[in-house]
């Protein structure tokens, strides 16, 4: 799994140079090796010159989904928005799915261009923002009984089990992308439950 070393290298590079330099000039920087990250998405929409460069690196790394160009950017985003004592807002919820349908329609967009790759899409970006501001908003103003946190690492570990075995017993199912979303996902929550239980 590449999550965790581009998780630790990322720390390691925002706790070096928060020592000597401004947060902020990380993010933009980060914010533009995101953007060169993304160019194996949107290669299709690229300009010939661009592509050509995008092409020497391809040559040497067959992708750009790593700390440099993926990770550090989410991960300098999440430390600033730790740094403020009052991130969420009341709209959080309504900012969200607008976002997520920003990214339905930036996928299907993508969907009918040349693509080397499809993991970097930048409308992630308010996703993802505005996904961590409303759990916040919800972890401090609604009581929850269902202790979410229990399940976060047993989603993360189980649910690529569940993909293969999903796709493996029931082939047919990949054709239908929102059931079988719907399968992995209750799948893995029942596993997860389980296994809470008996711990």
């Amino acid at each position: 799994m590449w999550y965790f070393p581009a998780l630790m290298l990322s720390l390691f590079v925002l706790k070096k140079w928060k020592e000597k330099y401004k947060l902020n000039y990380l993010f933009i920087i980060s914010f533009f090796l995101l953007l060169f990250g993304a160019t194996e998405t949107y290669y299709g929409l690229l300009p010939l010159s661009i592509k050509e460069l995008v092409t020497y690196y391809f040559n040497i790394f067959f992708t750009t989904r790593n700390f440099l160009f993926f990770g550090l950017f989410y991960v300098v985003l999440g430390y600033k928005m730790g740094l403020k004592d009052n991130v969420y807002s009341k709209n959080c919820f309504v900012k969200l799915i607008v976002s997520c349908f920003f990214l339905i329609f930036e996928a299907i967009i993508l969907h009918d261009f040349h693509r080397l790759d499809s993991n970097i899409l930048l409308s992630c970006i308010p996703v993802t923002y505005y996904l961590f501001i409303s759990v916040i908003y919800i972890t401090n103003h609604i009581n929850l009984k269902i202790k979410w946190s229990q399940y976060s690492k047993y989603y993360y570990l189980l649910h690529p089990m569940m993909i293969f075995i999903v796709s493996f017993i029931f082939k047919e199912i990949g054709q239908y992308l929102l059931l079988n979303i719907v399968v992995v996902l209750m799948l893995t929550h029942i596993l997860s439950f389980v296994m809470i239980k008996k711990t």
